[in-house]
């Protein structure tokens, strides 16, 4: 559903907290500008799994493993000259926890060139992503009130600005954040680099950055990082 401008980072998936990035099962086909999808569905948070992400307390006939309808996502990129947008959307149904609804989510990014190879970056998905989102960021449902099961709502964004210092050597400025509307979660991934190309197939950065987390019902907690990276492309 995201678009395809990731910023580049050392951890090379991005700032995971606001983008909108799944590996998983798909049909797709492609024309001109459109993608069409059927995707694998799985919800987390159904308590089928055990993980983390399934854990709402959703047991018994309530934790239905049949999920039998695709998600379906559909794109459109739109390229320029002075960069390019995507607009994105996901539906899906969610039949799981004792609940039968139609899930939606949107999804707006871009890239635009602004000086020499310099280029601005930015992702904002809004609606109901679920585990989308964030890798993991959040359940598909969740608890409200202490008895309900509902489907989460999520709005997530990126911004990032990359500079390139001379042709081997670049950095990238990036900051993404997301939050939830139930379990009220608020966490960022904010970070600047230096990257260089070794040769043609091998390129090293560093980076520094911070996460933070400033969830409902919980101490803030901030965590900063100084990581280095080397990527060989075959």
């Amino acid at each position: 559903m995201g678009g395809q401008n990731h910023c580049t980072t050392t951890d090379f998936g991005g700032p995971h907290v606001g983008e909108v990035f799944v590996r998983q099962t798909q049909i797709r086909y492609s024309h001109g500008g459109w993608q069409f999808a059927i995707e694998s569905p799985e919800t987390n948070g159904d308590g089928d799994t055990g993980a983390a992400s399934s854990g709402v307390g959703v047991t018994g006939a309530d934790a239905d493993k049949d999920e039998s309808i695709p998600d379906f996502v559909a794109r459109y990129n739109y390229k320029k000259s002075w960069g390019e947008l995507s607009v994105g959307a996901l539906l899906r149904k969610v039949d799981q926890g004792g609940i039968d609804e139609t899930s939606i989510a949107g999804s707006f990014s871009g890239k635009i060139n602004t000086f020499g190879n310099d280029d601005f970056r930015f992702q904002l998905t809004v609606g109901e992503p679920g585990r989308y989102t964030g890798a993991g960021f959040t359940p598909d449902i969740v608890i409200e009130d202490g008895t309900d099961v509902v489907v989460e709502k999520t709005t997530a964004y990126t911004v990032a600005y990359k500079h390139v210092w001379v042709d081997s050597w670049r950095s990238t400025l990036f900051y993404g954040g997301a939050t939830t509307d139930v379990t009220e979660k608020d966490r960022s991934h904010m970070g600047v680099n230096l990257i260089t190309n070794v040769t043609d197939d091998l390129n090293v950065g560093v980076e520094l950055g911070q996460y933070a987390i400033d969830d409902k019902n919980m101490e803030s907690i901030d965590s900063n990082y100084l990581q280095f990276s080397a990527k060989y492309t075959f």
